[in-house]
């Protein structure tokens, strides 16, 4: 993952925006609403007032995150100076708008927290926090920063901390929010048993639902259930489509969805995941959704579409990470529970040659594993509450000021 220049991109698609609940706006939105609503904003309303109470609970949410690795790496940058926010615009091509945002958050990770997850925590607390906007009635959109210096230099952040994005908060302007791009089928980016073998577990018969019953905000509120022991009861077809349909609705950099899903049910192979990725209970889950990252843009079941451009691993990463959350909203407001595992690199090269496929080898170069998920209804499961955001993790305009 080294070796790439800091640059930065617009990471598209990202946020939410429209008028009222039919729109995707609301406190109330059901979750697999919220997320097949979710669109991009750069044009904002200039009547509509930000206020810092607003700001918090967007940061908040961020805050509240369940991350890979269990740490909470975060710090914010609350900024409204209209110099500050020109600053940012002047940035690059790309970044011009966010001089005209009522307020802009800085997302800011602490790399010596999480050194292994830092950019996977960074962009699920993003998501978070677009989905708390969301909830506000404002829009964003990520702004995809590659760590930019002069970014980091404007805003005076220093050493060991990685700047994820700046995201723009504000009322949409009406008619402004871009459409959402074409997505990948499931099948595209989804595979069973093996990287890239059919994926069959479906069947033609499940449909995934246009609401799941549960409103996005239950989701945002610090309240984590992890699994310590499975019911032996089946994920029913129609709930795993929903989640995945969930997850292809994840944002990704120009929409490649470089995110890849080994889908797992088979008992010994279980197992062989769960010892790979060191944790033996994800072998007791009905299911195993197994996570990666790909270099190589072409889809499972079409090889010759949409191209073969590398890109960035930030951005993979990032879109990977998205995706995750997605899929693990989709599950969890459907009742079913989740154990989660993040992949170290010692069990990415282990995942590497459980899962590729008979007589083949899956190049690190091509793949890295991020997450192993073990789904299906919970039998026993540990809680926890994540504390409001503390005021020290809350900068206001820049480092030092």
């Amino acid at each position: 993952m080294r070796g790439w220049r800091t640059s930065w991109v617009v990471l598209a698609t990202l946020t939410v925006a429209g008028q009222g609940h039919a729109n995707g706006i609301g406190s109330n939105l059901d979750a697999m609403e919220a997320m097949l609503a979710r669109t991009s904003v750069r044009a904002f309303n200039p009547a509509r007032a930000i206020s810092d109470g607003e700001l918090r609970q967007i940061m908040d949410a961020g805050h509240r995150t369940q991350t890979l690795d269990g740490s909470r790496p975060f710090e914010f940058v609350q900024i409204r100076d209209r110099q500050t926010l020109k600053a940012i615009g002047a940035s690059g091509k790309f970044a011009n708008w966010m001089a005209e945002a009522p307020a802009a958050i800085a997302i800011v990770v602490r790399t010596p927290d999480s050194p292994r997850f830092f950019r996977e925590n960074g962009a699920i607390a993003m998501l978070n926090m677009t989905y708390k906007a969301q909830q506000l009635g404002l829009g964003t959109c990520f702004l995809g920063t590659r760590n930019n210096r002069k970014m980091k230099e404007v805003l005076n952040i220093g050493k060991n901390r990685h700047l994820l994005t700046v995201i723009p908060v504000g009322a949409p302007k009406e008619g402004t929010a871009l459409k959402s791009p074409k997505r990948h089928p499931v099948e595209w980016t989804v595979s069973q048993g093996s990287y890239g073998s059919p994926l069959k577990l479906l069947g033609s018969e499940a449909k995934p639902a246009a609401r799941t019953g549960r409103p996005m905000a239950s989701h945002l509120s610090g309240e984590h259930q992890r699994v310590e022991e499975f019911h032996n009861r089946p994920v029913e077809a129609s709930k795993l489509a929903t989640a995945l349909e969930a997850m292809r609705h994840a944002p990704s950099s120009k929409n490649k969805q470089h995110w890849r899903w080994v889908l797992v049910t088979e008992p010994k192979a279980k197992q062989q995941v769960a010892r790979a990725a060191g944790d033996n209970k994800l072998a007791g889950a009905p299911v195993v959704a197994v996570l990666a990252g790909s270099q190589d843009s072409r889809p499972f079941i079409n090889p010759k579409g949409w191209g073969r451009r590398r890109m960035s691993p930030n951005f993979i990463n990032h879109g990977a990470a998205m995706a995750l959350r997605n899929f693990q909203i989709g599950l969890e407001s459907q009742g079913l529970g989740l154990r989660v595992k993040g992949i170290g690199q010692r069990a990415d090269r282990r995942l590497r040659n459980v899962l590729a496929p008979a007589g083949q080898q899956l190049s690190g170069k091509r793949v890295h594993f991020i997450a192993a998920v073990g789904l299906g209804y919970s039998r026993r499961a540990t809680q926890s509450r994540v504390a409001p955001i503390p005021g020290s993790r809350i900068i206001k305009e820049r480092y030092g000021r």
